[in-house]
């Protein structure tokens, strides 16, 4: 989830940013101000499928903890989660880790509910470069596959941030997203991005107003059509 990441093709594990706690936990160390977001997706024309999350980062003088807590399915399937993420930087680099708890109820087929982690780091060699390394679904009734993700982002000038990432589920195939980011004033930035794996292309905009931010992501998607994403931020500090 997180509508900044969503209009690069969620290709930011290498970059903090508001979707940290989704896409690295580790980047939410470099969270400064600290917020509070509302997060909603919807695929039209998919009937009742849609997800719905609220997420927070704190910082403290040490390190920066987070929540996020989503929901996404329909009436046939319905996925709940709630997680708790800690991080600290030093220097240059960043650690972090998530533990979510996750329920999945399908018609038919009964509840399951299970433990999952996720543990993550960004370095920045330069102030123009950042890498980033995720290890995900680390879970208990190994319904899913260990994902190792690496990422890296530079920005070649102050308005321009280029990102990619490459997924590789334990026993799958590697998949890349790349993504782009202009930053046209300080309160306007637009986003691209494309995920060839689901043939998928996005593009975001972020729109911030003091404390206030709102995030926008629409993606393209061969089968089930268009895919809007939308994150609403406050946040907590100047």
């Amino acid at each position: 989830m997180g509508a900044d990441a969503y209009g690069r093709a969620n290709s930011l594990v290498a970059v903090p940013c508001y979707s940290s706690i989704y896409q690295n936990p580790a980047g939410i160390g470099g969270e400064a101000s600290g917020f509070l977001a509302f997060n909603f997706l919807k695929t039209v024309p998919v009937e009742g499928f849609h997800t719905t999350g609220v997420q927070g980062v704190f910082r403290t003088e040490h390190f920066n903890y987070g929540f996020s807590v989503d929901s996404f399915g329909d009436n046939h399937y319905r996925e709940s989660r709630a997680g708790l993420a800690l991080a600290r930087k030093q220097e240059r680099v960043s650690v972090g880790m998530k533990v979510s708890g996750i329920g999945m109820h399908a018609a038919g087929m009964g509840s399951l509910k299970t433990l999952v982690g996720e543990v993550g780091m960004v370095v920045t060699p330069a102030p123009q470069v950042s890498l980033g390394l995720s290890l995900s679904h680390f879970t208990l009734a190994g319904f899913q596959p260990v994902r190792l993700s690496l990422g890296a982002a530079v920005r070649p000038e102050a308005k321009v941030h280029l990102s990619g990432q490459l997924d590789y589920p334990v026993g799958g195939r590697a998949e890349v997203r790349l993504g782009l980011h202009y930053q046209l004033r300080k309160q306007l930035g637009f986003s691209a991005g494309i995920d060839p794996a689901l043939r998928r292309v996005h593009f975001g905009t972020n729109v911030l107003a003091g404390r206030y931010g709102f995030l926008y992501g629409v993606a393209t998607h061969p089968y089930v059509g268009i895919a809007h994403h939308t994150t609403f931020i406050y946040q907590l500090h100047d």
